[in-house]
């Protein structure tokens, strides 16, 4: 015989809630990656704005130049100082001038690999400085060369679990995949 008890049925408000959560967080990252784009895009197009409103101008080949660099695209970056260089090669009020700067661009890459090799020898003299391990990390990462970022930023974590800068770090080139 069953029994004719009362029968209650919740509703499944948990579901609902956590699906309507993951809507609205993902709908949050897609308007907030588009935003984030766009402002990249105006800045991008102020400086290119800049340079074919007054293309003999120095300054505003010199800030493409710059903002070029920074988002990686580094024979860009390279030809508009070489343009900005011919225009005008002293721009009043630049601390230095096109070709001392591209100078200091193509030089990088050695400074870094110095860099590298520097932190190299202080990690393997002191394996247990986490400084070292984090400076190597980050010169790695400069150069591109993300496994090499990964392992030092993950010994330096294995050294000091509680800080930081090295959660930070590692989750910076763990990002760049």
């Amino acid at each position: 015989m069953k029994s004719a008890g009362l029968r209650v049925l919740f509703p499944h408000i948990s579901r609902f809630f956590s699906a309507t959560m993951l809507w609205f967080v993902l709908l949050t990252i897609i308007i907030f990656n588009g935003i984030t784009r766009l402002n990249q895009l105006s800045e991008r197009n102020s400086k290119l704005s800049a340079v074919l409103l007054a293309p003999t101008s120095a300054p505003a080949h010199m800030a493409l130049a710059t903002l070029l660099r920074q988002t990686g695209y580094l024979p860009a970056a390279q030809h508009e100082l070489l343009v900005a260089a011919d225009q005008n090669p002293n721009v009043l009020g630049a601390t230095t001038s096109p070709l001392q700067l591209l100078n200091e661009w193509e030089g990088e890459p050695k400074r870094l690999i110095q860099a590298m090799t520097y932190w190299q020898q202080v990690a393997n003299k002191k394996p247990d400085y986490r400084d070292a391990f984090l400076q190597l990390a980050l010169v790695a990462y400069q150069l591109g060369n993300m496994p090499e970022a990964r392992a030092a930023a993950s010994q330096a974590l294995t050294l000091d679990p509680t800080s930081p800068v090295v959660v930070r770090i590692l989750g910076m080139v763990t990002r760049q995949d």
